[in-house]
């Protein structure tokens, strides 16, 4: 006999009332489907009514906050190297130790990257 057809040693869990229950509306499948539709397009338009009504077209990429710094963003790139040998070999070593796949490399090493770029404040 299987582990999950014995009796359970808890007791049988509370499940709550399982007797079947009868929709106040009776119609068929199609019927269905289309009152959950229009009620699902009924809550997006809800929903929508209190979104915010400027495009995203209207947003500004460029630096308009007065403590942002913009930053060379060379330490994306596959090829960067950091600046000290001591630092790059850090990278390295790290990359081999944990057999860091293609994904988790790259995402390692831009952050790795960046880290070397210069001494700056913990985010």
């Amino acid at each position: 006999m299987a582990g999950w057809l014995d009796k359970c040693v808890d007791g049988t869990p509370d499940v709550g009332n399982l007797e079947s229950i009868e929709p106040e509306v009776n119609q068929p499948p199609k019927s269905w489907k289309a009152a959950v539709q229009a009620k699902k397009q009924e809550m997006i338009d809800a929903k929508a009514k209190h979104m915010p009504t400027y495009l995203a077209t209207n947003l500004s990429i460029h630096n308009t906050q007065p403590n942002m710094v913009d930053v060379d963003k060379s330490f994306l790139n596959h090829i960067f190297r950091a600046s000290s040998i001591q630092g790059q070999k850090i990278i390295d070593d790290t990359v081999s130790k944990f057999l860091l796949n293609t994904e988790q490399e790259r995402a390692f090493c831009i952050i790795a990257n960046y880290a070397t770029l210069r001494p700056s404040e913990k985010l």
